[in-house]
């Protein structure tokens, strides 16, 4: 669906199908942006997961940080000193 037709679409989505249908609609339209995620987390938030999950020492690090010996050579999320997506936010945890 064209951004333009978007709400008219949108519309007649929420007439034939009611309010189910709109909300996944929007998670289509949302999705075919490129927006995978359904959550958002910040360091405090993800400490907070972390932790209610088991997980202990929850810390940010850079992209190629991690007390696993070695992690900057297996260039995962930093590649030749740039990181792959810079507005990442990497934790570390462990799980006792």
């Amino acid at each position: 669906v064209r951004r333009a037709h978007v709400g008219f679409v949108r519309a007649l989505v929420g007439m034939s199908g009611g309010a189910r249908m709109v909300s996944a609609f929007d998670e289509g339209v949302f999705r075919q942006r490129g927006e995978v995620h359904r959550l958002m987390y910040d360091k405090y938030s993800l400490a907070r997961a972390l932790r209610d999950a088991g997980f202990s020492g929850a810390r940010p690090v850079t992209a190629d940080e991690s007390g696993i010996t070695g992690f900057a050579g297996y260039g995962l999320d930093a590649v030749g000193g740039e990181v792959r997506k810079p507005d990442s936010l990497f934790m570390e945890a462990v799980k006792p």
